[in-house]
């Protein structure tokens, strides 16, 4: 039984490699082996490739991309993909295609649909994974594993109905998206290395290189507590979808969750309760600083906020001459 004994046992997936990624693997380890005196490949491939430039374009390039596929194989890079997916049964049993294209710029893998299949209920399920990965990554094959080990995690979550991954973010500003999403990658991607390090594997990240995303990330958040929420997230054992996106979305949650601290923080960028735009200028100790008549007047338009919601300063402003303006009309009429 081939294909990594039919994935053990289950069915077979057919992994689709980009020909402009494989050729650039292919001539950049033939190049290698020849730089450490070996040179059989690059003779091999001579022996193969140059009797084809008498043919014409279309059949020579044709011919030459089935080399660069035969030498991918045969150099054992298609082999890595095939072992490394017998880890993940999710995806043994779920996925039908996988298709392996250059990185651009990030190395990830992504839940798709199949657009060619023929069949319509599978062509509207997310059974095709899409990997994006550098030729440079294959250079190393133990690093490669650990990429591939990690993003792959990332879809076998997005098929674990336990997980509830959902693609699109509940309703969000364009800036509050950019913000909530870029928290959930960190927490997610923390969620993802603790697994694969307590099953013995090795990762990209180790967990300084995490803390030290996570204190970039929230760095308004004071030094003990952040370093209490990221021992907690370090420590987690399982998480959903859900629970990822409430944490991203509020600081706060995350405090309630790991440490024992009360008092709210609020981060530059969150939404104000009242106005809802994203703020970067809060008004702090709202109970202390700001008259009472002015808390009344914010707590007609809004009855369930009190002042340890917080608020901007340009709302508390408004409402500050609203107070004023009010009480300016009342003395006049008497």
């Amino acid at each position: 039984m081939d294909s990594v004994e039919e994935m053990k046992k289950g069915h077979a997936i057919e992994i689709e490699f980009d020909p402009m990624l494989s050729e650039e693997v292919v001539l950049y380890e033939i190049n290698k082996r020849e730089r450490m005196g070996d040179g059989g490949a690059l003779e091999d491939y001579h022996e193969r490739v140059d009797p084809l430039y008498g043919l014409p374009s279309r059949q020579k390039l044709k011919r030459i991309k089935d080399i660069h596929t035969e030498f991918f194989v045969d150099f054992g890079f298609e082999g890595i993909f095939k072992e490394i997916l017998t880890e993940f049964p999710l995806i043994q049993d779920k996925v039908r295609k996988i298709y392996v294209i250059r990185a651009i710029k990030e190395e990830v893998a992504d839940l798709t649909t199949d657009d060619e299949s023929q069949n319509e209920e599978l062509a509207e399920q997310p059974n095709t994974i899409l990997v994006k990965l550098s030729s440079e990554s294959f250079s190393n094959v133990e690093h490669l594993g650990m990429v591939m080990k990690h993003e792959l995690m990332h879809v076998q979550d997005m098929l674990d109905e336990e997980f509830g991954y959902k693609p699109i973010l509940p309703s969000l500003s364009p800036l509050e998206r950019t913000i909530v999403t870029d928290k959930y990658r960190v927490i997610w991607d923390i969620y993802i290395d603790t697994r694969l390090l307590r099953d013995g594997k090795k990762t990209v990240s180790n967990k300084d290189t995490y803390y030290r995303e996570f204190k970039a990330t929230y760095l308004n958040i004071p030094q003990l507590e952040r370093a209490q929420v990221f021992e907690g997230l370090w420590a987690m054992e399982t998480i959903t979808h859900d629970e990822i996106v409430e944490l991203a979305k509020d600081a706060n949650k995350l405090l309630a969750r790991f440490t024992d601290r009360k008092e709210k923080i609020f981060l530059p960028g969150t939404p104000c309760p009242l106005c809802k735009f994203p703020t970067y200028h809060w008004m702090d100790s709202i109970g202390e600083r700001v008259d009472e008549t002015v808390i009344k007047g914010i707590q007609r338009d809004f009855p369930d906020w009190n002042p340890s919601n917080g608020a901007c300063d340009r709302c508390i402003e408004v409402y500050q001459a609203h107070a004023s303006l009010t009480l300016q009309n009342t003395v006049h009429k008497k």
